[in-house]
């Protein structure tokens, strides 16, 4: 399992990184900077992004919500030593998986790392639930996301989708992991369903929506 820890604080997040290590965390690479943050998560592709919300150039909500439009593998904790509620709630709409207060023992982070890298969501679920009630349908899908879910609705298979935007095919399905508790879906069919419905997407007559995985 691989991190990527962005945080301005340099003395912090060298801390942050030696701890990490002593507990057989690998620690890929640090910035400082929202800019750097997403060269770098191309680059090194981490498992595990944890990020300060406050960054000189632009909000961790933002870079949060770029790195979900262009990779959907790494997930992003937010480790923030201020967040306000709107703050909050603009990360929980830009996709991050979660977030930690920076007085929070090394043990709780290391532990909220392994369950974000396998998948599981952090978030608080009144917190989930707020956002999501003052959401229409699909609002907080990514520009990625809709590409993807339109493929679906063509027809196309996991793999087809994957090959047809050119990435990986665990990013195809982590696309599709993340696009389908945004439109309050089960599966990939009922999202193409409730897309339909909401008029998110266009289908054309006669496909099957429901495209095997591979």
């Amino acid at each position: 399992m691989s991190v990527l820890v962005v945080d301005d604080h340099v003395l912090f997040s060298q801390s942050l990184v030696r701890l990490l290590s002593d507990h057989g965390i690998d620690v890929v690479g640090t910035c400082t900077t929202g800019k750097e943050a997403l060269s770098l998560v191309g680059d090194l592709r981490p498992d595990v992004v944890l990020m300060d919300l406050l960054l000189p150039d632009v909000t961790g909500a933002e870079v949060t919500k770029r790195i979900n439009e262009t990779n959907g593998r790494a997930k992003v904790l937010l480790l923030t030593g201020l967040a306000d509620d709107t703050t909050l709630r603009d990360a929980v709409r830009a996709g991050c998986v979660g977030h930690l207060a920076k007085t929070e023992s090394i043990d709780a982070v290391v532990d909220a790392v392994h369950r974000a890298a396998a998948g599981e969501s952090l978030i608080d679920p009144a917190l989930r639930a707020e956002v999501e009630s003052s959401e229409e349908p699909g609002a907080t899908l990514t520009r990625r996301e809709r590409e993807v879910l339109a493929l679906l609705a063509d027809g196309m298979s996991t793999r087809e989708v994957a090959a047809t935007l050119d990435i990986r095919l665990n990013t195809a399905r982590n696309h599709i992991q993340r696009l389908l508790p945004k439109l309050g879906a089960h599966s990939k069919l009922e999202a193409v369903a409730i897309a339909s419905r909401e008029g998110l997407i266009r289908r054309s007559p006669g496909v099957n929506p429901n495209g095997g995985e591979p």
